[in-house]
């Protein structure tokens, strides 16, 4: 089982060798780009991390992620520790045919679950180089427009769950989200985001599951958080297990 790598853990690990005031050098950006890329090839993160590393990834480094977590024989999306679900081709093993399949997904993912939370969290990371972004290196958790701009399809499920107007539909849920409203000139444009995520989640139906044993939360992913992100944290914990599941 891989390890669970946390903001805490990352920080110490990680960003300590990168820790100053203003931008990073092409060659630090570099380097730390390579050890993100390693940490996160082996190992899963929770959804803290997975949002905080916004900051530090573009759409191209989340695709060389996707890559190795496939040659280490784990789901592409980091929030997973399992193995995907491999197809086998009897006519080719080109890659590029191989997307032709139905279920071209399962050679990288576990699920289809995972694939399109996968692709929902790539649509909105930024493009902008990572050693022309200020001040990523000191600013605490939540302090930085690449995390407040990020929000998990997760998050967009459990909000559809509790929604108050049962006719509400999930593309309404991410329409309405201010933090899709990204910048122009540094992120996806958020008309071109909500047709890719229309496409993506078409076919996305919730339904109840059957009641599991509750679990309580293991750790916390950094002891200087505050009180609202600490219970925030502890709700998203919870919500692994609210009842419900995607059904396609």
């Amino acid at each position: 089982m891989p390890k669970l790598t946390t903001i805490s853990s990352f920080n110490n690990d990680i960003l300590v060798h990168y820790h100053h005031l203003g931008t990073l050098t092409l060659q630090d950006a570099n380097k730390l780009t390579l050890s993100i890329i390693e940490e996160l090839s082996e190992d899963q993160c929770d959804r803290f991390l997975l949002k905080f590393i916004t900051r530090f990834i573009t759409k191209d480094i989340y695709d060389e992620v996707v890559k190795e977590r496939n040659i280490n024989k784990l789901c592409a999306y980091p929030l997973c520790g399992n193995e995907p679900n491999r197809i086998k081709d009897t006519y080719s093993y080109s890659y590029q045919k191989s997307k032709m399949l139905p279920y071209f997904y399962l050679n990288s993912f576990c699920s289809k679950d995972h694939y399109q939370s996968s692709e929902f969290y790539k649509t909105q990371l930024s493009d902008e180089a990572i050693f022309s972004r200020k001040d990523i290196t000191v600013e605490g958790y939540g302090k930085m427009k690449y995390e407040i701009n990020t929000t998990l399809l997760e998050e967009v499920i459990d909000k559809y769950v509790n929604r108050s107007d049962p006719s509400e539909t999930m593309l309404d849920i991410i329409r309405d989200l201010e933090s899709l409203s990204l910048d122009g000139e540094n992120g996806p444009n958020k008309d071109e985001m909500m047709g890719v995520m229309s496409r993506m989640l078409e076919d996305v139906k919730i339904v109840e599951k059957e009641p599991t044993e509750s679990v309580v939360a293991p750790y916390l992913p950094n002891e200087n958080l505050e009180d609202n992100q600490t219970y925030e944290y502890l709700q998203d914990q919870s919500k692994a297990i609210d009842g419900y599941i995607f059904q396609r």
